[in-house]
């Protein structure tokens, strides 16, 4: 996960990148938790860190992993030294509606790159192509694709979600996203959970109060009691 207006993000990182070296060091074969902590210890000592990545589907499908370490071939990203102005004033925690339109004389794509959620479901943007429709319309690297066109796909499959943005380019050049960057996602899902959980409490109270009140048809029950179910 690339946190949105990160040092990382900043610094050109990307969600579904493949850590290939740290620091000069192969670490293809190192497990997560060891390069966790080389990051974190990095981080915590204020020491530079350089990372040589490459995206996951690109690793997955080269056979030769050994070209991939070759630093010749490598894109170079820093991190800023002062982070850009949009990312200082961006608002963090505020879901956002995009509304992306194709120019019929210059455009045939969005602008975006997508990555599929956890175990394929969800979709992020991963990468915004400059000057493009999407980044017309304000969408930034990092975010979740929340809703299209007013539907909740948040739970769909990664793969249906791409279909449906391929299907609104093609046949309408135009599309609708409601996204969050990962700040603002965080608090959609707690939101949306403590909702979720809310209302399945009162559905079992209210389950709980009819059979109570049914039975107590029968064994004559003290009123009073019911009411100890309406405490929360």
């Amino acid at each position: 996960m690339v946190e949105s207006n990160s040092p990382a993000m900043a610094g050109g990182l990307r969600m579904r990148d493949f850590i290939l070296a740290i620091n000069g060091k192969n670490v293809t074969d190192v497990h997560e938790k060891i390069i966790r902590k080389l990051i974190n210890r990095a981080r915590d000592s204020k020491s530079m860190v350089e990372l040589l990545v490459c995206q996951e589907d690109i690793y997955e499908n080269t056979r030769c992993k050994s070209k991939l370490n070759d630093l010749s071939r490598a894109t170079r990203f820093e991190t800023p030294t002062t982070m850009p102005i949009e990312y200082i004033e961006f608002s963090k925690n505020r879901l956002r509606t995009c509304t992306i339109v194709l120019n019929a004389d210059q455009n045939s794509s969005f602008g975006i790159e997508t990555a599929r959620g956890q175990k394929g479901i969800g979709l992020y943007i991963i990468y915004v192509v400059p000057n493009s429709p999407a980044a017309l319309a304000g969408l930034r690297n990092s975010d979740r694709i929340v809703k299209i066109n007013g539907e909740n796909i948040d739970k769909d499959k990664s793969e249906s979600i791409r279909k449906k943005i391929k299907s609104a380019r093609i046949i309408n050049g135009a599309i609708e996203l409601y996204v969050a960057d990962t700040h603002a996602y965080k608090t959609y899902k707690d939101s949306t959970s403590e909702n979720k959980t809310s209302s399945g409490t009162l559905s079992r109270i209210a389950e709980r109060c009819r059979r109570r009140s049914s039975t107590s048809k029968t064994l004559n029950t003290n009123q009073n009691e019911l009411l100890t179910y309406f405490k929360f």
